[in-house]
């Protein structure tokens, strides 16, 4: 999709807390659609550094908290001044007085992801707005664009096949997250210690994540073969590494859905009550195995799930065949339409 006079305001956060993830499917938003995109983002060097990495500027906003009519006075006058098409909001809560300092004459505003947010117009903020849910359940009062059918990825992915469904699991993928603040990594990489037999373990950790010294100093003992990877920035390499292995421990609804797209089988741990409630819900529970809150699961109960997984080939087999439907690579499209038709360009 090509549209180099479309421009594009996008209203996103990132960091340790909240991972990456609502960053990165707005940056693959703007590239697939070919937008000058300028993006509003918290004070936070790994989110900085990442829209840069894309090719794209942005408006940096303080602290939380921080400077807050300073704030709403820089959003509106980049706005004037940027006259975005329209506004793209990806943040968790959002209310009417937020979404007052996004208003533009008839710029539409399209909210990605909002657990609250205001779902009519009013006299104080004419704009039209559209609802979309890519990985969250979608709010009662607005069904008409949501679930994985609308879900974002990046485009190595789009195109994927499945992996076929070995007999004998060899390799064992770790992903829980550009930030995993619960370092559900060591504990997965814990109970793998635990169980018997030959397989490897491919772990990846990203920009945000924070327990790299724990982690390097427990694989220094670590009784598995292994690989780890920091950051990987291409989608060609982290596509190989997920392709390779046989079963993924995973959490966030991004990093699932590409697996589900590869139909790799997953065992998921959220990392906190809102992936618990408002995520993992969303996708179809006979896709993947979920365990529930990651920090209520020991090591003994995660390690007698893999165990038990590794050994039930005819399980694999049926949760590879049930994922890859799920998520069928052209939510990006639905999305980019749905805002092309909104900004009538």
């Amino acid at each position: 999709m090509r549209n180099r006079g479309l421009r594009i305001f996008f209203r996103v956060d990132a960091d340790s807390h909240i991972g990456t993830g609502h960053l990165y499917e707005c940056l693959w938003l703007a590239q697939y659609l070919k937008a000058r995109a300028l993006f509003c983002i918290r004070e936070n060097v790994s989110a900085q550094t990442l829209v840069r990495q894309h090719g794209f500027s942005t408006l940096v906003l303080p602290a939380a908290g921080k400077r807050k009519g300073e704030e709403r006075s820089w959003i509106k006058e980049t706005l004037h001044s940027f006259m975005p098409h329209a506004v793209v909001t990806d943040i968790l809560a959002i209310r009417a007085r937020d979404l007052e300092q996004y208003s533009i004459a008839t710029c539409p505003l399209i909210i990605l992801n909002a657990i609250w947010h205001p779902i009519r117009p009013t006299a104080r903020l004419p704009n039209a707005i559209t609802h979309i849910t890519t990985v969250f359940t979608p709010l009662k009062e607005n069904k008409k664009f949501f679930g994985p059918q609308y879900i974002l990825l990046r485009e190595g992915f789009r195109h994927a096949k499945p992996i076929s469904i070995a007999r004998e699991v060899k390799n064992i993928f770790i992903l829980f997250g550009g930030a995993d603040p619960n370092n559900f990594t060591l504990k997965a990489l814990r109970a793998l210690h635990q169980i018997p037999g030959q397989f490897a373990v491919m772990i990846v950790v990203g920009r945000a994540f924070k327990f790299s010294d724990q982690v390097q100093r427990f694989l220094s003992t670590f009784s598995k073969p292994y690989h780890l990877y920091t950051d990987i920035q291409s989608d060609t390499k982290l596509i190989r590494v997920m392709e390779k292995s046989n079963l993924a421990l995973v959490s966030g609804g991004y990093t699932l859905s590409e697996l589900l797209r590869l139909g790799v089988p997953c065992i998921a741990l959220s990392q906190n009550r809102i992936e618990d409630t408002k995520i993992f819900a969303n996708f179809p529970q006979d896709a993947f195995q979920y365990m529930g809150r990651g920090t209520n699961i020991s090591v003994k109960q995660l390690a007698h799930t893999i165990q038990k997984l590794m050994a039930d080939y005819p399980a694999r087999k049926k949760l590879s065949q049930r994922a890859h439907g799920i998520v069928d690579g052209k939510g990006i499209q639905r999305v980019a339409k749905i805002i092309t038709q909104a900004a009538h360009v």
